[in-house]
């Protein structure tokens, strides 16, 4: 079950979303849930029409979210489209029944979520209009920090390590000029730390026991080695931990990763000329200490 809901049977909504869509209890289909929906407004001519989910008063500061919708369109084809947040939901089609959407990726109590339905054509077809009904929020334990000024900081002082790019090789993260009170996302190395692995951990990683190497060679069809982009998933939920491009000779070495957990590694042809190596249920192995 969702945290947060927000179903639209009441004025509560008004505290969270602005902009120009209108409620109304009005359509050719009834509402996913309840009565009333959220729905683009009518319009007589091309042009957008915005409307904003502020998750400020709904995610707290320490936490993250997933934040899923239903919706429903009613539309003359490719020509009238929804976005959220930039991009198409529903696809070109006429008509998409109700159906659920889950954004990608966490929220953080910053984040506006932008709904946007553009009318690129007079000509109207349906109900001309996209409609929204039950948001669902679930919030989830993320590691966010907040730094309250700009300064240098001992990794260490926040009970994790950093994206191996951002970190000095003495150990300090050093914040960007320009933010406060900003959220930063801290990617402790047990879980991979995400980015390509470039900077030595050598006197950075306080946990020798979190710290395992995945190691191997890219080969093409005839077995030789070749340069391929590989990346290392978290065999539970698919999570990619690791990236990076294998070098000339074929060899890549990612570090720093959990050796409690299972993992697959894919290496993927960009010239397409054979289909992804996958390597399943890996685990990484404890390297030596520095």
């Amino acid at each position: 079950m969702p945290d947060i809901t927000i179903d639209f049977e009441d004025d509560s909504w008004r505290s969270y979303i602005s902009g120009d869509w209108i409620v109304t209890s009005e359509g050719e289909q009834p509402a996913y849930d309840g009565s009333h929906t959220l729905r683009s407004p009518p319009m007589d001519e091309t042009g957008n029409r915005y409307s904003y989910l502020d998750l400020s008063g709904l995610i707290p500061k320490n936490q993250g979210a997933i934040v899923s919708f239903y919706f429903r369109k009613s539309t003359y084809g490719s020509h009238n489209v929804f976005y959220v947040d930039g991009d198409v939901v529903g696809g070109y089609a006429n008509e998409v029944d109700w159906q659920k959407e889950t954004l990608p990726g966490y929220k953080l109590s910053r984040d506006v979520v932008e709904l946007r339905y553009f009318k690129n054509i007079t000509v109207e077809m349906g109900e001309d209009a996209v409609f929204i009904d039950r948001i669902e929020i679930e919030l989830m334990s993320v590691d966010i920090k907040y730094f309250d000024s700009l300064s240098t900081y001992l990794v260490e002082d926040f009970g994790g390590i950093p994206n191996p790019d951002a970190v000095n090789l003495d150990g300090t993260l050093s914040v960007r000029d320009g933010f406060t009170s900003d959220a930063y996302y801290v990617a402790d190395l047990m879980f991979g730390g995400g980015a390509a692995n470039t900077a030595n951990p050598g006197g950075v990683l306080p946990i020798p026991e979190r710290r395992g190497v995945i190691a191997g060679t890219v080969l093409d069809i005839q077995a030789q080695p070749v340069s391929r982009r590989v990346r290392v998933h978290e065999r539970a939920t698919g999570r990619i931990v690791r990236e990076m491009w294998s070098g000339t000779d074929g060899k890549y070495r990612f570090t720093d990763l959990d050796t409690r957990i299972a993992f697959y590694v894919m290496a993927f042809d960009h010239t397409l000329q054979q289909n992804a190596v996958v390597s399943d249920n890996v685990h990484s192995e404890v390297e030596d200490s520095p």
